[in-house]
């Protein structure tokens, strides 16, 4: 059986879409689908999931707001062998699971399963599909690979006893998917299936969109619980560049400037902070973004 996590927050024609891709699904395995309502009041969930699919409504009031604890919040309640996120702004393709179980029986082992991605943007549609890997700890850190988003994550759920939960301590839940993808890439390989199996939307309406000094805190935790971004130059560059970004757009001018130093210590070509340094000069960090954004990319 596959538990599917769907958190929402007032998208009520959104997650009725994400919930009707995972219950067509051509697996014939049992599905379970928990929709988290966090920080929204439920609203009806009226769709026929089918047989074979279990459908169940869930409020995250016990955890941390946010999508860490919305995620945790129905992985606690969840019983099935295999863990997927789908968030209520996402799509899977029919075959998704189908293929990917397909690719975990080829490698004859336990592993993580991914899969390439459709990003949906107001400029049109990019195809995103990421290396087959096998991909690990290292392969993460020197490169978020936004490929392997977590929309397309499969993950076995024994393996949340050894990694722990999605982490709710990360300010604002930021980058909480590329926290947990570091953690369990460090004890299972990421196998990604090399088609599109699902689409995800990148818009200006984006809860961290705007959210500077929300993302600075985060990437800052983040570097700091993963002491080992000192072994990847590279890796600690684009974050420092992303950090030098979030610093210019909220007028920090002055860290922005010194983080876009370390950026370019680490690695002279890292594009993020050279991004940073136009917004720093008075550049539009929202133009720069945009920009990004029409290319299947965030900052």
């Amino acid at each position: 059986m596959v538990s599917v996590v769907i958190p929402t927050h007032n998208r009520p024609r959104l997650v009725l879409e994400a919930i009707t891709s995972v219950a067509e699904q051509t697996y014939p395995g049992r599905i379970e689908i928990f929709v988290v309502f966090d920080n929204a009041e439920p609203h009806p969930i009226e769709v026929d999931v089918g047989s074979g699919r279990d459908l169940t409504v869930l409020v995250n009031d016990a955890r941390t707001p946010g999508l860490a604890g919305a995620r945790n919040t129905g992985i606690l309640a969840s019983r099935g062998a295999y863990i997927a996120f789908c968030d209520d702004d996402d799509i899977w393709y029919p075959t998704r699971l189908e293929q990917q179980f397909e690719l975990l029986a080829a490698y004859g082992g336990p592993a993580v399963l991914s899969g390439g991605i459709h990003v949906v943007s107001d400029s049109g549609t990019i195809t995103r599909i990421p290396p087959s890997g096998p991909l690990r700890r290292k392969d993460f850190l020197r490169d978020r690979i936004m490929e392997v988003n977590p929309v397309t994550l499969l993950l076995p759920r024994d393996l949340f006893e050894v990694v722990g939960m999605v982490d709710e301590a990360l300010p604002g839940s930021y980058a909480e998917d590329y926290d947990l993808l570091l953690r369990v890439s460090e004890h299972l390989p990421v196998l990604c299936v090399q088609d599109c199996i699902a689409s995800i939307t990148f818009h200006a309406g984006s809860f961290y969109a705007s959210r500077w000094e929300m993302i600075v805190s985060g990437l800052e935790y983040l570097l700091e619980k993963h002491p080992d971004f000192a072994e990847v130059p590279e890796g600690r560059a684009r974050i420092q560049g992303q950090i030098a970004f979030a610093q210019g757009a909220s007028g920090s001018r002055r860290l922005a400037l010194r983080s876009v130093r370390r950026a370019l210590a680490d690695n002279p070509t890292e594009k993020r902070a050279y991004a940073a340094l136009l917004v720093a000069l008075g550049f539009p960090a929202a133009w720069v973004a945009r920009f990004a954004r029409q290319r299947g990319r965030g900052i």
